[in-house]
């Protein structure tokens, strides 16, 4: 006697599912409307191009190596920038 659920069939069905979730979550997002986002115009003046030179960081040193790989430690601050100049 065969068993009601055999294992091609419960396999099959599970595969069935998931493509029938998967295109079922993209059709929703399809018709929600779903983006990664809008662009904003700015109301700022756009300042002249190229005025203020690209700043350029220092080339980092390697704090040791391992295994023939490089191992470089950075750290990260919080700080004020200016984006748009004036």
């Amino acid at each position: 006697m065969r068993p009601a659920l055999g294992r091609r069939l419960l396999l099959g069905l599970a595969a069935g599912a998931g493509a029938a979730i998967t295109l079922g979550v993209t059709g929703f997002s399809r018709l929600a409307g779903a983006s990664t986002g809008r662009v904003l115009a700015s109301t700022a003046p756009l300042p002249q191009l190229f005025t203020v030179p690209l700043p350029i960081p220092p080339t980092a040193r390697p704090v040791r190596s391992e295994q023939g790989a490089d191992v470089y430690e950075l750290e990260q601050c919080e700080g004020k920038v200016e984006i748009l100049p004036g």
